[in-house]
C-alpha cells in the first residue's frame, strides 16, 4: 500500500550542509548548454514609479535562472524592459502638475525625496482618472502631448522623473547583484513596433479585435 515516511532534519544539519556547498566554487556545474546564446528577460521596472515587491521578486527569479544557465555552459545576455512611455506616466506627470508649487522646492532636495514625490503624484493622478471623467480626459490628453513631444514644460518633467528613476533603478540593480546587457526602453522601440503591427495588419497577420490588435493564432 502506498504510504509516506517522515523525517526531519536538524537546522544544524541543513546549516552545515548549505555551508559546504557555499564553499564548492564548481557545485553543480556541467557543459550541458556550452556554446549557446541564452537571452533571460526579467525585472522590467517602468520609471515614474517606485521599485517595489514584485520587480524584486521578478529580479530573484530571473537572476535565478540567468545564473544556472551559466552554470551548464550558456552565455546569457540579460535584458530588461521598461515601460517609459504610457498611461502610467502620463498619470504621475498629471499627478505633479496638480503640485507645480512643490517642483522647484522639491528638485532642490535629495533625489530619495523627489522619488517619492512622483511615486505620490502617480498614485494621485491614478486616483483621479478613476474617479474624475474630466481629469480622465486630461490625462488622455496629456498622454498624447508626451509620446508627441510637442510641449517643452511637460518634455521637462518627464526627462526629470524619467532620469531620476533610472539612477535609482541601476543603484537597486547593484545591491541585487545584477548586471543587464542591456536595458530597453519601450520609447526605444515603439516606432519599430507600430511599424510591425501596421505591417502585420496589412498582411492580414494581425486583426483588429475590441478596439484592440491581435493576433488570434490557430485555434
Amino acid at each position: 500500500m502506498p504510504g509516506f515516511v517522515n523525517f526531519w532534519m536538524s537546522k544544524k544539519a541543513v546549516q552545515e550542509s548549505f555551508a559546504a556547498l557555499a564553499k564548492d566554487k564548481d557545485f553543480g556545474k556541467n557543459n550541458d548548454l556550452a556554446g549557446k546564446t541564452i537571452m533571460v528577460e526579467f525585472t522590467d521596472p517602468n520609471p515614474f514609479k517606485l521599485f517595489h515587491i514584485g520587480h524584486l521578486m521578478s529580479n530573484t527569479i530571473g537572476e535565478s535562472f540567468a545564473r544556472l544557465h551559466e552554470a551548464s555552459g550558456a552565455k546569457v545576455e540579460r535584458l530588461s524592459y521598461g515601460g517609459d512611455v504610457g498611461l502610467h506616466v502620463a498619470k504621475a506627470i498629471f499627478g505633479v502638475l496638480a503640485r507645480k508649487e512643490e517642483i522647484a522646492k522639491v528638485r532642490a532636495g535629495a533625489e530619495k525625496m523627489q522619488l517619492v514625490f512622483w511615486a505620490d503624484a502617480y498614485v494621485s493622478g491614478s486616483a483621479r482618472y478613476e474617479d474624475d471623467e474630466a481629469a480622465k480626459r486630461a490625462i488622455d490628453e496629456l498622454n498624447k502631448t508626451i509620446f508627441e513631444r510637442s510641449n517643452k514644460e511637460i518634455n521637462e518633467l518627464y526627462l526629470w522623473g524619467r532620469d531620476i528613476s533610472i539612477r535609482a533603478f541601476k543603484e537597486m540593480f547593484v545591491r541585487l547583484g545584477t548586471t543587464f546587457s542591456k536595458n530597453y526602453w519601450e520609447s526605444e522601440v515603439m516606432e519599430d513596433g507600430v511599424k510591425m503591427v501596421e505591417e502585420g495588419l496589412s498582411k492580414k497577420i494581425l486583426e483588429k479585435s475590441d478596439g484592440a490588435v491581435v493576433f488570434k493564432g490557430e485555434p
